[in-house]
């Protein structure tokens, strides 16, 4: 016996199962299921106008031939740029003006379709999305990844224990006027935490530059007096050890909310013309580098925001905090001669646990992946609320 979320989508028979030269597992040479999962599931139609109209919007973005009233947008293949164009055609279809966290805080065409029936007022930019707003313990907030997504909080939170309430910490629009270091981004984020929480004891992490931007609302709480239980960091590498490394293509950044295959964003290359910036995205489209959904306008903007967040990394300075910084690094990352990824540099003997999972720095999100690293995760929550451990700037010396 399974419990749900380990239960196969799909099943897909093989002769023999691919190797690689020193014979482990191939996984990306395994071949995807072709029939549709939602109909291992149970299939059950939608019900109203609504939900008929959402259900066939989701079967035209996500390239699916049926969606069911119950089906969950992002167990679907869904991420935070095709949640875009749903709201898109949502507005188009619909004449429904909704903010992107509607998605995220309502996954299945039900739920969306019951939200969208009840009239609210305007959601402000800067606010946590609850993904999951029902627990007994303090909530868990995640921050955004250096292309500016939240999606992988959608694929992690199934498998963070129930009754740890979820939220995700969205980025700012792309503007003149937006955070440009990890600092004032962190005071964003803290702001946005308070509003959920006024008080501690708090949990933060973060995937890759999320990890970074943890580590800053963790020092900007103990600076103000409230206690920090849980610091996690999701295959983060050390701003210092980030600056060390070579620049990255731009298409390892989080294309499709899969992930960044890069640490925290990218360096990016090639031109900024529109003839050559085509060029190049069907360049990576036909590596297999690139979903073919992500536009030109798409990249375009993956790309300025991963050089806004590479800078802020680049020019952040991190120091030690009174707290044990929880490190989940990706067992076959390319880095894999140092699992802290430098942050054992900064720290001292003690403030630090590494504990490795699978998969590599994008694959780590995904399936089974995703389930290791949630029970991974939801054990170090359960050490930090058994032992009542935390920290604030008056129970320890910062």
């Amino acid at each position: 016996r399974l419990p749900a979320y380990m239960v196969p989508a799909a099943y897909v028979r093989l002769e023999r199962l691919p190797v690689t030269a020193n014979g482990k597992l191939d996984r990306r040479a395994l071949p995807a299921p072709e029939d549709d999962p939602s109909a291992r599931r149970g299939y059950e139609a939608p019900q109203t106008e609504t939900e008929q109209a959402l259900a066939e919007i989701w079967s035209e973005v996500l390239g699916i031939e049926r969606v069911g009233r119950g089906d969950n947008f992002f167990a679907l293949g869904g991420h935070s740029l095709l949640a875009v164009r749903v709201i898109s055609r949502v507005r188009q279809a619909l004449g429904v003006e909704m903010p992107l966290a509607h998605v995220f805080s309502h996954p299945t065409v039900e739920s969306l379709a019951a939200h969208l029936s009840v009239p609210e007022a305007p959601v402000a930019a800067d606010r946590a999305i609850a993904v999951r707003a029902t627990g007994s313990e303090p909530p868990l907030f995640l921050a955004y990844t250096g292309a500016g997504s939240v999606a992988y909080s959608q694929k992690l939170h199934p498998h963070v224990r129930g009754d740890v309430p979820v939220y995700a910490l969205p980025a700012p629009p792309l503007s003149d006027a937006a955070p440009r270091t990890v600092e004032e981004m962190g005071a964003r984020l803290v702001r946005m935490i308070r509003e959920v929480q006024p008080a501690g004891p708090y949990r933060v992490a973060g995937w890759s530059f999320g990890g970074v931007l943890a580590y800053e609302i963790a020092s900007q709480l103990i600076a103000q007096d409230e206690t920090v239980e849980f610091l996690g960091m999701l295959d983060t590498y050390a701003p210092a050890y980030f600056r060390a490394l070579p620049p990255m293509d731009a298409a390892d950044a989080d294309a499709g909310g899969r992930g960044e295959t890069a640490p925290q964003s990218a360096g990016f290359v090639d031109g900024d013309g529109d003839a050559e910036l085509e060029a190049y995205v069907a360049r990576l489209r036909a590596e297999g580098r690139l979903p073919g959904h992500v536009t030109v306008p798409q990249f375009r903007e993956m790309r300025a925001r991963g050089r806004v967040n590479d800078q802020a990394a680049q020019g952040y300075d991190p120091r030690p905090l009174p707290v044990v910084v929880h490190h989940f690094s990706a067992q076959e990352s390319p880095m894999v001669d140092e699992p802290s990824r430098g942050w054992r540099d900064l720290l001292p003997e003690g403030s630090l646990q590494v504990t490795p999972v699978p998969g590599t720095h994008q694959s780590m999100m995904d399936p089974p992946n995703a389930a290791v690293l949630g029970e991974a995760l939801s054990r170090g929550l359960r050490s930090r609320r058994r032992n009542g451990v935390g920290a604030s700037a008056s129970s320890a010396d910062v």
